[in-house]
């Protein structure tokens, strides 16, 4: 499967984790028992789980998925692509490889374990000056992806609590945000947020077409302060296509 027939798949939420245990094993590495983790969310690509332990990104790892009650004993290849501090304890983002078989997913969301997202994200691409809610200057920043939820930044300056996007080629619209995650990722944040104004789907919905990843790249220096850790930011994603497939486990 192609990385854009992958690009955008819904996790699905847990709604009654308590119904599957989770154990995640490093392939290779210095811990050797299987670690006792919690699921958060699921797709066939991919999972984000909880756990006491990081792990190391690009780990191999085995994940099993068991379930007396839904008669499930699976064991999947993964790799960790994505660790992130959460609550106390660690979040961990993995990507299956191969997929997670369709009827397992259909299992799961029949049984009530997890439920279906309701919204999809859309590549937008689009260069923005962000003002964070705890510093009152300006700064360069890319809206990623949309959805009738929120929406994800790429930001060489780190999050605060709220923040105010402006498109540059568009300076009449403005979206107000609050941040529910941030991942600091080649020398920048990948930031996910929720909409404030009810207004805000629809106003970045609007927006003219988004330039290409190689124009983006491309942006005057001096409308970017701190371009070289937004460019390592940008290339960074240039190999994945979106950070919503690396990340969709922290989606809004």
């Amino acid at each position: 499967m192609t990385k854009n027939e992958r690009r955008g798949e819904a996790r699905n939420p847990a709604l009654h984790p308590e119904l599957i245990r989770v154990a995640v094993r490093q392939i290779s590495g210095q811990i050797s028992e299987p670690l006792t983790a919690e699921l958060c969310d699921i797709s066939r690509g991919g999972a984000k789980l909880r756990l006491s332990t990081p792990l190391k990104l690009d780990d191999a790892t085995s994940i099993s998925l068991t379930s007396e009650a839904l008669g499930l004993d699976l064991s999947l290849a993964a790799r960790v692509c994505w660790v992130c501090e959460e609550g106390g304890k660690w979040a961990l983002g993995l990507e299956f490889s191969p997929r997670m078989p369709n009827n397992i997913l259909d299992k799961m969301v029949a049984n009530g374990v997890v439920e279906r997202r309701l919204y999809r994200r859309r590549g937008r691409r689009i260069p923005v000056t962000a003002r964070w809610e705890s510093d009152p200057v300006d700064h360069s920043a890319l809206l990623w992806d949309i959805s009738p939820g929120g929406f994800c930044l790429l930001s060489p300056t780190k999050p605060s609590r709220k923040v105010r996007i402006t498109p540059d080629a568009q300076s009449e619209h403005s979206v107000c945000g609050m941040t529910q995650w941030e991942v600091l990722m080649a020398g920048g944040y990948v930031v996910g947020c929720k909409f404030i104004d009810e207004r805000g789907f629809e106003l970045l919905q609007s927006l003219d077409p988004p330039p290409s990843i190689a124009e983006v790249d491309t942006l005057d220096e001096r409308r970017l302060p701190g371009r070289k850790m937004f460019s390592r930011l940008i290339n960074f994603f240039k190999r994945s296509e979106s950070p919503a497939e690396e990340f969709d486990n922290c989606e809004v």
